[in-house]
């Protein structure tokens, strides 16, 4: 019988949510993430992705986002593609 077919096995993800009280608007924060997946028995080795954002709140009804997020997949038999 074969095995499952699993793209990771394995996820590690982590990140950091700081607080505007910083830099003096308290409500606003910015946030900082990263994942590396794994251990899979397709064709990805690996992927890693990072994640930055700043939320910045206008009122008590409404924030708004913006978010860059960057992604590197490693292939086991071609070329890496990133974006």
């Amino acid at each position: 019988m074969a095995d499952a077919a699993v793209d990771y096995q394995n996820l590690y993800s982590g990140g950091l949510n700081i607080i505007g009280k910083l830099w003096g608007r308290e409500k606003d924060n910015v946030g900082l993430a990263y994942a590396l997946m794994n251990n899979g028995n397709l064709s990805l080795d690996k992927s890693q992705v990072l994640e930055v954002y700043y939320r910045l709140v206008l009122n008590d009804y409404l924030a708004i986002s913006a978010d860059v997020l960057y992604l590197q997949d490693d292939l086991k038999d071609a070329k890496n593609p990133s974006g």
